[in-house]
């Protein structure tokens, strides 16, 4: 089960009892689910006790968190405003703007195959990943990361075989901008010949082939 980016309403492993809430949840329903949250983790920085990010975490279906990826590629004036540094009087001029740092790690999450079977059938759920391999391997992009080719390719690169995109595309109101920026997610696929799945809290969200077509959709309006 996918959520899409920020679908968790507080700092995740920060916030013990939306953490507990979300962990209940997984167990519940005996099926992996990944969450998009905002995290925080402690520094060694006297300047500042905590660090920002924008993950997506990975609970099993036991309700234990597997794996965390935290955003590469951050938002410029939206989720940090650069050169703040060396400008540090930009952000009392401009609108409130995020304080996030950006991750380090290509994270390629890995579930085990033979915990994915629906009760009673002995069958996978879900269409088979090319390489039957003995578990699944995938990657996130959150927010406007699918944009980038490079950024998408290098996860390819690191052993996943499809992607999955969560993003927040509310801020964009009622224009055509969630759908277009839904495209990227079909250019992706078509580039690394991979399925894509995404999930979006407005705009488009569904599943695309690797040659990119769209073989399942949820739609939700945006504004």
């Amino acid at each position: 089960i996918i959520w899409p980016e920020t679908s968790a309403p507080g700092f995740l492993g920060w916030d013990q009892a939306m953490t507990t809430r979300l962990q209940t949840l997984a167990q519940s329903i005996g099926r992996p689910l990944l969450v998009g949250a905002p995290t925080i983790e402690p520094t060694d920085d006297i300047t500042q006790n905590v660090r920002l990010l924008n993950s997506a975490i990975l609970f099993d279906g036991e309700g234990g968190i597997l794996h965390r990826y935290d955003k590469l590629h951050l938002v410029p004036f939206g989720e940090f405003i650069p050169f703040e540094s060396v400008m540090p009087w930009l952000r009392s001029v401009l609108p409130p703007i995020g304080d996030f740092v950006p991750g380090h790690e290509y994270t390629v999450f890995r579930l085990d195959r033979s915990g994915l079977r629906a009760e009673g059938s002995g069958q996978e759920r879900g269409p088979e990943p090319r390489a039957q391999s003995p578990e699944l391997r995938f990657s996130t992009l959150i927010c406007f990361e699918d944009i980038f080719p490079a950024l998408a390719r290098r996860f390819v690169q690191q052993g996943a075989q499809w992607l999955v995109v969560i993003t927040n595309d509310a801020w964009f109101g009622k224009t055509a901008a969630a759908y277009q920026h839904a495209q990227a997610s079909t250019l992706r696929a078509v580039e690394l010949r991979v399925p894509v799945v995404r999930a979006a809290n407005t705009g488009w969200s569904g599943c695309i082939t690797d040659t990119g077509q769209r073989i399942t959709s949820v739609r939700t309006a945006p504004g």
